[in-house]
């Protein structure tokens, strides 16, 4: 008899338990898509800052691309002002800076510019 009480009571908790937790996996699951889908929304009228920087070596190669295999667009020296635009990317072994220099996008070394 103690044994038949034991499992019912078991029975009973594992029922209540199961059924709350579904009930909460789908609340916050919704949640979830609405605050994706608000993201979404927000962040698609964001216009890209600028900073001004400054090139710290002589010879530094502005690039295409974020990469050793694009064109080199300009050679900037020690104390140019460029602007970064807030990407970086590695490639080759080093981390690249997404500039805009005279109006031309491009990139440099990250440790170029300061």
């Amino acid at each position: 008899m103690r044994l038949k009480k034991y499992c019912s009571i078991l029975v009973t908790t594992l029922l209540i338990t199961s059924s709350s937790l579904s009930a909460f996996a789908d609340s916050k699951t919704d949640d979830i898509a609405n605050l994706s889908l608000e993201n979404n929304l927000s962040t698609s009228n964001v216009e890209a800052k600028t900073v001004t920087a400054f090139i710290n070596a002589n010879g530094v190669r502005m690039r295409k691309g974020p990469g050793t295999s694009y064109a080199v667009i300009a050679t900037l020296n020690k104390g140019t002002m460029v602007h970064k635009t807030g990407v970086i990317r590695h490639a080759n072994g080093y981390f690249w800076q997404s500039i805009t220099y005279n109006g031309k996008d491009g990139w440099v070394v990250l440790d170029y510019v300061s």
